[in-house]
């Protein structure tokens, strides 16, 4: 397999359309017409992570965050970011990044987090143009759907501590509160608070989001989760390399094990 046909099969799992505007997405980095047998995922480009995809001889890394995310002045070893593209150029590593592309695809991460709830009547915050409903469901910006029977703020909270287990959850709300509609962003997810709350949802589950944030969905009657970045987006990292490796016979992929949250919790 040629990375041209790697990176054409990961366009039909997460279509580069769908990306948001700002984002930096596709084949960041690479030759087409080189192998890619090999790939490593992985949900942040660390000086970790590029030593692992070297040391396995990875053909490609597929990054979550998009590396590059912005322009480059200069390209040297006297900086981080230019160490890494150096090395990652040097062994011939390709670099692919799906990221808000792969969040909102009809089976990406919000839709993933959005069945771990078990919610009803799954459907994006806001539908893509140009991306019809298919039978994996609909492509979007974040998601929302129902909790059928409503769920408590606590029930909601204890379903995450099973599934994240080392994961820092923090939450804004009352726990006996119930609710019925939820909506997802993963990642940093502050910018799509007022989508929920146009769509009636009382309950919104990101990443992250801003002190100020926070407060504002308060003010509006919204009660919080925050999984956490990493925890929010680790995970469907994950499931894209199994998928990768099920689905395409002359490629192994893993997800990287090397890669940790970089925030550590002091108890």
């Amino acid at each position: 397999m040629k990375i041209a046909e790697l990176c054409d099969y990961l366009g039909q799992v997460a279509p580069l359309g769908l990306a948001a505007e700002w984002d930096n997405v596709g084949l960041l980095l690479g030759r087409r017409d080189r192998e890619a047998t090999k790939a490593l995922c992985c949900l942040t480009l660390t000086r970790e992570v590029v030593k692992e995809a070297i040391d396995s001889q990875a053909h490609i890394v597929v990054t979550h965050h998009p590396f590059p995310f912005r322009p480059f002045k200069k390209i040297a070893d006297d900086d981080a970011e230019g160490r890494m593209l150096l090395d990652l150029l040097e062994h011939e590593i390709a670099v692919y990044s799906a990221h808000t592309a792969y969040d909102g695809t009809y089976q990406g991460i919000n839709q993933q987090i959005a069945r771990m709830l078990r919610l009803e009547s799954i459907a994006p915050l806001e539908e893509s143009a140009g991306f019809a409903t298919s039978f994996e469901g609909s492509a979007g910006v974040g998601r929302m759907g129902s909790c059928i029977p409503a769920a408590t703020l606590e029930d909601m909270l204890s379903h995450f501590r099973e599934k994240f287990p080392q994961g820092a959850l923090r939450f804004c709300g009352n726990l006996e509160t119930t609710h019925h509609k939820v909506g997802i962003a993963c990642g940093s997810g502050g910018d799509l608070l007022a989508l929920a709350a146009a769509r009636e949802c009382s309950l919104f589950v990101t990443g992250e989001m801003t002190f100020h944030n926070v407060l504002k969905a308060r003010a509006m009657g919204i009660e919080t989760i925050l999984l956490g970045h990493y925890e929010s987006e680790r995970f469907g990292v994950e499931a894209l390399a199994r998928q990768i490796s099920a689905e395409l016979r002359d490629v192994k992929a893993w997800a990287s094990r090397t890669e940790s949250n970089p925030l550590m919790l002091y108890a």
